[in-house]
């Protein structure tokens, strides 16, 4: 068999003995093999979304073929009440731009909760993914502990590695609450701070405790400030996504609450929220105090 090009000379010698010479033009099948080819490769987004909830520990979403570019809404998580009311976490929303196939890694917050009268020498630990935690006074041997709010912990998502200075977007957590013990007068009811937006608020404290020093809120640069007044009482400020462990006696203390930076810890007064961040994606943006209860995150493509 004769191959045949878009254009080709067919001698009729053969049948009348090559007297004349005719031009045969076949439309050309190599233009649509080449568009049928294009059509096959094309990607198709199969737009979805799939929203997660705390578990406690990382999880991970691998990007579905086609997709490069992921919007991303985060709830952090709000702290315990302590008997006051507790911060509420804070809303952080963005698009991500990502390539088919990589792995994210999810940090989901879990609510603070209130520490009752029990001992709990060893501490409580706060809301998964950085809430402060309730520890106690160094020497206390009473059982008679004031009632405390651990910090909330923050929802964020990390691109590339699963350290802090992985994450792309974070929601922060609320502060703390405590119920701190007035001698002669009612127990003081105290709130912990919401977090941010940008900046977390600080908790709240009372002027009946000449000790109470409320833990401060977290900013784009720094964490909230400790609310520490006294050696035994080493109440820690927030750091780099953790908020403050806090320390208690007779009277109630709040943890800070997790975040970009972590909200401080309170002294006998309430725990300070942690900061939202949204770094370099676009639609970008966060809202402060909204979230009550354990954070949540949904991805969206």
């Amino acid at each position: 068999m004769v191959s045949m090009p878009l254009r080709l000379l067919v001698c009729a010698a053969a049948l009348v003995g090559c007297g004349s010479v005719s031009k045969i033009h076949v439309d050309g099948g190599d233009e649509d093999a080449s568009r049928a080819d294009a059509a096959a490769d094309a990607c198709v987004v199969d737009h979805s979304s799939v929203t997660f909830i705390p578990t406690g520990a990382v999880q991970m979403f691998s990007v579905p073929s086609c997709v490069t570019a992921l919007a991303i809404d985060a709830y952090g998580a709000g702290g315990g009440s302590g008997g006051g009311v507790a911060g509420k976490g804070g809303h952080a929303t963005g698009t991500a731009t990502v390539t088919p196939g990589e792995t994210l890694y999810l940090f989901v917050g879990q609510a603070g909760t209130t520490v009752g009268t029990t001992g709990i020498a060893a501490g409580t630990p706060g809301g998964f993914n950085g809430g402060g935690a309730v520890d106690e006074y160094i020497g206390w041997t009473s059982q008679a502990e004031g009632v405390s709010g651990t910090g909330g912990g923050a929802t964020d998502v990390r691109q590339g590695g699963m350290d802090l200075t992985d994450r792309i977007i974070v929601a922060g957590g609320g502060g703390g609450g405590a119920t701190a013990n007035v001698i002669g007068g009612p127990p003081a009811l105290l709130d912990g701070g919401d977090a941010g937006g940008t900046a977390g608020a600080p908790g709240t404290a009372t002027t009946a405790i000449t000790t109470s020093v409320a833990g401060g809120g977290a900013s784009q640069t720094a964490g909230g400030t400790a609310g520490s007044c006294c050696t035994n009482y080493p109440d820690k400020a927030g750091t780099l996504g953790i908020g403050g462990d806090t320390y208690r006696d007779a009277s109630g203390s709040g943890g800070g609450g997790g975040g970009y930076y972590g909200g401080g810890a309170g002294q006998f007064a309430g725990g300070g929220g942690g900061s939202s961040y949204t770094g370099n994606l676009v639609q970008a943006s966060s809202t402060g105090g909204v979230q009550v209860g354990d954070g949540k995150l949904t991805l969206s493509w």
